[in-house]
């Protein structure tokens, strides 16, 4: 119930290393970070979108009500993908490093249907 991991697999090869891992661990009883990894030449395919997406229902459907996540200002890709998904910045030190969270509560009837 405080960890989830979701994987991505490619048909083509199936006993092959997963291309994309996502996952979350509650952070207290009512936030949840979250964390997304995907291999080069399988990126901006959407992959990333989609496991966030069911991270974020799988933590609205436990209860949670915050989802975070952080991660470099130089990382555009991540900052795109947030923002995309709802996320808003709540501390950025300007030491390179952006806190974001995302309001599960507000935003859970919206999950899966992205």
């Amino acid at each position: 119930e405080q960890h989830l991991a979701l994987a991505a697999m490619t048909a083509e090869e199936p006993d092959a290393d997963g291309i994309a891992i996502g996952r979350f661990a509650a952070r207290s009883e009512t936030d949840v970070e979250c964390a997304i990894v995907v291999k080069a030449g399988y990126r901006r395919l959407g992959i990333a979108k989609l496991l966030l997406d069911r991270l974020a229902a799988a933590a609205a459907a436990r209860g949670y009500q915050t989802m975070s996540a952080t991660y470099l200002s130089e990382n555009e890709g991540a900052q795109g993908l947030l923002a995309s998904c709802g996320f808003v910045a709540v501390a950025d030190e300007g030491d390179g490093v952006v806190d974001v969270s995302l309001d599960l509560m507000a935003d859970s009837a919206q999950f899966g249907s992205r």
